[in-house]
Order: C-alpha cells, then structure tokens, then sequence
C-alpha cells in the first residue's frame, strides 16, 4: 500500500478498525443471545447489517465532516435520552403473542394450550405468498406440531378418506384459525359433525386479511367445481377493514390503504419506540368521520361480490352459502372479561375499528336480509358466559365449534 498517500492509509486502518470492531459486538453469535427462537427473525438480520452501514458511514463522516458528524452524534444522544424519558411514562400494551402467554379466558380449558402451542401459532406457516392473479395471499406450506399447510391450504381433519363431494370455506384469518390447531378449525369441526355417509370433504381456504374480492378470485383460479359441491364464504370483517376503515376496495396487498404516511410510518416503528408508540395512541384513539356515501358504497361493493359469486357457482352447477362473521361488538352483553378486553384497545379492540364496525354492520345485515344465499351469525355468541374472543375478531375452539354447527344447520337443509 506504499502508493497510497499517508493520511489516506490512516483512514482507510480508521475505518476498518471501526467496521471490525463492530462486527466483533454484533453479529449472529452475540445476537442468538437476544433471539429467543434461532435461526434469526429477518428483522434482526436487517438491523444487523443496517448497523454494519452505519458504522462504516459514520466512520466516514467524522473522518471527514468532523463537525457535522460531532452534531449528528449529539442530536442521536438527545433523541436517545429523550426516548429513555418518554418511555418512562408511556404505557405500552402488550402485544398478541404476550397476552395469549398469559392464557386468557378463551384459553382456560384448553387441552392443547401450551407456551410451546402459542410460539409455534405466532411462527406458522413461515409466511405468505402474494398471489398477483388473485391479489391476495395464500399460506406457505408449513408443517409443525399443532399446524400444517399442505398446498398452500391448511389440514381440515376430514372423517372420510374417500368423498364424492367438497365443501369450500373461504374466509380471512377466523377460517384459516391460527388460535387452534389443525383438528379445531371451523372446517375441521363441520367435517367432523356432517354425517360419514354423505361423503363430503371439507377443504379450508381461509388466508389471513382477504375479503370477498379476493376469496372469489381464489375460488376461480384454484377451484375446480363438480356437480353436487358446495361454496361457503364466512366473511363480513375484512370487508369492513379494508373497503371502509382504509379505503382499499380491492383488498389486503393490492391497491392502496387509505392511511397517511405519518399514521403509517408509526405503525412500523411504534414498537420499537415509546416516542413513535405515544404519537401512534394519540393519533389512532380520535373518532373518525365515515361518510354514509362512503359506507353506502362500500356495502354495494360488498354485496356485489357475493352476487356474482352466487352467479359463477350456479354456472358451475354447485351451490354458494353466504355467512356474516360475528364479531366482539355484535355480542349483545359482554362479560367483564370481553369489557376489559374492549378497554385495552390497540391491538384488541382499535377505536377507530369499533367505530367503522357500528356504522357499517348494521347497513350490511339490512342489505344482506333479503338474500337467500346469505346468513347473518351475528348473535351466535349471545348468551355465553365464557367468551370465545382472543380480540375483536378471532375466537377459540369453542366459537369455532358454534359456527361449525351453525354453517352445518343450514347446509344440511340441502341435504333433505
């Protein structure tokens, strides 16, 4: 290195040093003590390398924009001291994962219920797959203990090996259940209460924050039906999310939520700081306006996707069974459990979310009324003293099983 001048040399040795040394404090060894579940989260593996770039750029900086680097350092320390002072006074909730550890009501009988249960229920099924003809997602296939993905469908425990007829169930993350294993979906519990000799599979084609839109574009692209099968959407929630409380008519992953990029920009940070989690609160608490046109439109949306889809099943010579999801707010009294759960908002039980569920769910139900295809199970749970709800929308095996027997109640008037 004798062509290269000394203070360029003198950096250069600077520069490594500081790359070097920071590669020896962070790096996969050191962070597996952090990592409670190896191999690494990718969101660690990026701050890994994030901090890898940062060291070599502020190397850089001091080296040669020592002042500037002197002001960035002090504005970090500032901001770090402040975070440590805010963080003192916000209380942050606890996130899902932490609250089902606790084991709440839903879970308290529970067989299955274990901390091994809930982590492999938080790390299943390893991601999902966008699905650009469809705009939606499907899950990875995924094969654990208490979970499986097989085709990109999770296992419904169907009674019969051998069946003449299906039973598709379309739906967002209440189908797909993620608060159960495979055995306690709501498409393992139907096949388990339809008779064995009717021959009839029941085939779970729930993915996580998909409405109507997508569960038809899905049922066109992957479905092949046969004489004498049935097409069942349980829904109603993501409809509401999505078309209403975002704006998003066409659904999770495809167009754009209408959310703004400050509100946006603290949901992605928010845990992570207290400073970004105490505006996110004060931000996301305040009532907002929906517009009747603008839930009025939405409902139409809605309802005109189950229209045709009722029209492509006839086509194929099969049948389509509409079922509104029930929700934490259609319950007509809640038990100090469900109370306490309503009070802890974000994540559980948003504001906002609350809000857009009573203006739109009534409008829904008027308009669904007079559909023969459609059911409104939005007071299934009226009347249960231990609540089925883990959050606003998600139940335990128990509402799966009251839905199971109710989607089967008017199924098997088909069957007569």
């Amino acid at each position: 290195m004798s062509w290269i001048d000394a203070p360029l040399k003198r950096s250069i040795i600077i520069i490594s040093g500081v790359f070097l040394s920071t590669v020896l404090v962070v790096n996969p060894y050191t962070l597996s003590w952090f990592d409670s579940d190896p191999p690494l989260s990718s969101t660690i593996i990026f701050l890994m390398y994030s901090t890898y770039f940062l060291s070599i750029f502020f190397a850089v900086l001091f080296l040669f924009f020592r002042n500037l680097a002197i002001q960035i350092s002090v504005a970090l320390i500032t901001l770090i001291i402040f975070e440590l002072v805010v963080s003192l006074f916000v209380n942050r909730a606890v996130d899902q994962k932490q609250f089902r550890l606790t084991q709440p009501e839903p879970y308290v009988d529970a067989d299955y219920y274990s901390h091994e249960f809930i982590d492999e229920s938080f790390s299943q099924p390893g991601g999902w797959i966008f699905d650009a003809e469809t705009g939606g997602v499907k899950p990875k296939n995924f094969e654990g203990v208490w979970f499986n993905v097989e085709n990109h469908r999770r296992r419904t425990v169907n009674v019969a090996d051998e069946s003449e007829r299906r039973i598709y169930i379309f739906g967002g993350s209440a189908v797909y259940s993620s608060e159960v294993p495979d055995s306690l979906t709501i498409a393992s519990q139907l096949a388990q209460i339809i008779p064995q000799d009717l021959s009839i599979e029941v085939i779970n084609l729930g993915a996580t924050s998909i409405h109507s839109t997508q569960q038809l574009g899905r049922l066109k692209s992957e479905v092949n039906l046969n004489r004498g099968d049935l097409v069942v959407f349980y829904d109603g929630v993501n409809d509401v999310l999505q078309r209403i409380l975002y704006n998003n008519q066409r659904g999770f992953m495809h167009g754009v939520p209408d959310e703004n990029i400050l509100i946006s920009t603290l949901r992605l940070f928010k845990g992570y700081s207290s400073i970004a989690h105490l505006f996110f609160d004060q931000l996301t608490e305040k009532e907002r306006v929906f517009s009747s046109e603008h839930i009025s439109i939405s409902v139409e949306n809605y309802i005109s996707i189950l229209h045709e889809t009722n029209e492509y099943v006839e086509r194929n010579g099969t049948y389509f069974f509409h079922f509104l999801q029930p929700t934490l707010f259609t319950k007509s009294v809640h038990n100090e459990y469900e109370l306490s759960l309503i009070s802890m908002g974000e994540p559980f039980v948003p504001v906002q979310v609350a809000q857009a569920f009573a203006l739109a769910y009534p409008v829904i139900e008027e308009n669904l009324a007079g559909l023969p295809f459609s059911t409104s199970l939005t007071s299934a749970f009226d009347g249960m003293e231990q609540s089925p709800y883990l959050d606003a929308f998600h139940m335990n095996h128990i509402g799966n099983r009251i839905i199971a027997e109710s989607i089967w109640n008017r199924l098997s008037a088909h069957f007569k």
